[in-house]
């Protein structure tokens, strides 16, 4: 009997490999069905709108969220009028840059102080950042020259940075690990948005209002933002559960 050429040996040899029992077994990863939004869903949890779903379900995710999105807001009107009441203060460019760099430079100190102040508890410091920052507008709204005005847009910035440190440490105890980078996509996402009209609408407000009337709006975001803040305090909830019969 003739020898097989090379090339059949080689080639038996390989499929002897593959079939034998002793040896591992091959296994291929399963293909995931396309969802109606997106590769990857499933049932649970459908595609790139789970994290908003995840969110609407669960009143102790939707409760920092839509602080964040109300202070949100009253931070994008701001960035609108900023401009103008420095105009209006006699600032100009200056002082508008000075109030964008005091507003940002404000938030990054509060960042940095948020870790020693979240000991308190991250709702009452969601609570009381917001409300700072609210305070913060309003002095600024109200500021006779610029400086006063400076000093107001300083501790807005710093309530807003305190603020953001202490709806992150919410979210991220309360979402599931399997949803958690869903969850804080769909917040992200949120956040554009509510930037997004607060910039269309601060333009709105500064045309009827003037630029301290829509400083004004911005502190009663800010002041919203800590309301709904409030209402995240695990002692109100157990307090409504329990007068429900």
């Amino acid at each position: 009997m003739f020898d097989e050429p090379p090339q059949r040996q080689s080639a038996t040899r390989v499929s002897s490999r593959i079939t034998s029992p002793s040896s591992p077994t091959i296994r291929r990863r399963p293909r995931t069905k396309s969802g109606p939004f997106g590769r990857g869903s499933t049932a649970e949890h459908p595609g790139l709108l789970a994290g908003a779903r995840v969110i609407a379900r669960e009143r102790a995710l939707l409760v920092p969220v839509a602080a964040g999105m109300l202070s949100l807001v009253g931070v994008g009107i701001v960035n609108v009028a900023s401009f103008p009441l420095s105009v209006d203060l006699g600032g100009g460019a200056t002082g508008f840059g000075a109030m964008t760099g005091l507003l940002g430079g404000g938030g990054l100190l509060g960042a940095a102080l948020a870790a020693r102040a979240l000991r308190a508890g991250p709702v009452r410091v969601l609570t009381a950042a917001f409300a700072a920052g609210a305070a913060g507008i309003a002095v600024a709204a109200g500021a006779p020259v610029l400086a006063i005005c400076l000093i107001g847009m300083a501790v807005a910035g710093a309530g807003r940075g305190v603020g953001d440190v202490a709806q992150t440490t919410l979210i991220q105890s309360r979402s599931a690990d399997a949803v958690r980078s869903r969850v804080f996509a769909a917040q992200d996402g949120a956040s554009h948005v509510a930037f997004s009209v607060s910039a269309f609408g601060g333009g709105l407000l500064v045309e009827l209002l003037g630029a301290r009337g829509a400083f004004g709006v911005a502190a009663a975001f800010g002041l919203g933002a800590a309301g709904v803040a409030a209402a995240a305090s695990p002692r109100r909830r157990a307090s409504r559960s329990s007068r429900e019969p």
